[in-house]
């Protein structure tokens, strides 16, 4: 049986909020479509949620491939949980089957003190969200990840849409394209975000991108 793992790459550092926020509403000023969006946000309770979710989008290619190796470890790691409990359950009746259940044990211990990677004080690890929402979405993650590692950055801009719409807020492609140049000051093609949108994937991974909207950027901010 392959080894749990439990390291991750240190915390990424994404630099000063307060500019980040001063620079965000310099450019939203601007974009009328932005600041639609972001008034109907607010009006339900998602502003802060909002922006710290855009903030992360902003710092770019170092932000994502910090969450892709947190998740990709978290796979891993369900992976070899799976495992252990499948060897555990099938040799029940071996003479072994006290030590089977002993690295099944293990391999969930693991599991549930892997590093959460977004960012959210009050939920450190993958064990601190699973006993807030008893969700089995997280256990699809290492479906999720392939299909996410295609969009790049553009999967956080799919999380607010989902995360807005479980809240009555509706965005469009091209509401989205708007927020995400105020946020990072790099222009995103509209028509892009709506291909994005109608993408297969975008509709499987909707309960676990609401799971985490809900408790690593709402909770984030109550």
């Amino acid at each position: 049986m392959k080894k749990s793992r439990r390291g991750i790459k240190n915390a990424l550092s994404l630099g000063d909020p307060l500019e980040w926020e001063r620079q965000f509403r310099a450019r939203c000023e601007g974009e009328e479509l932005a600041i639609q969006a972001l008034h109907r946000l607010e009006e339900v309770g998602l502003g802060d949620a909002c922006r710290r979710l855009l903030w992360e989008y902003s710092r770019g290619q170092g932000c994502f491939e910090h969450i892709q190796h947190g998740v990709g470890l978290i796979v891993a790691n369900l992976e070899a949980y799976d495992r252990a409990e499948r060897v555990w359950k099938s040799k029940s009746n071996d003479r072994r089957a006290q030590l089977f259940r002993q690295r099944f044990d293990g391999a969930a211990r693991v599991l549930m003190e892997t590093p959460w990677p977004f960012h959210n004080p009050a939920i450190r690890t993958f064990g601190d969200l699973f006993r807030l929402t008893c969700s089995e979405d997280l256990f699809n993650l290492r479906k999720v990840r392939a299909l996410v590692g295609r969009s790049k950055l553009s999967f956080m801009l799919v999380m607010l849409r989902v995360g807005a719409e479980a809240h009555a807020v509706s965005l469009s492609g091209n509401e989205l394209a708007a927020l995400a140049y105020c946020a990072s000051g790099r222009g995103l093609d509209s028509g892009a975000v709506r291909r994005i949108l109608r993408e297969p994937w975008v509709a499987a991974a909707e309960p676990w991108y609401r799971t985490v909207f809900e408790n690593c950027y709402c909770r984030a901010c109550r």
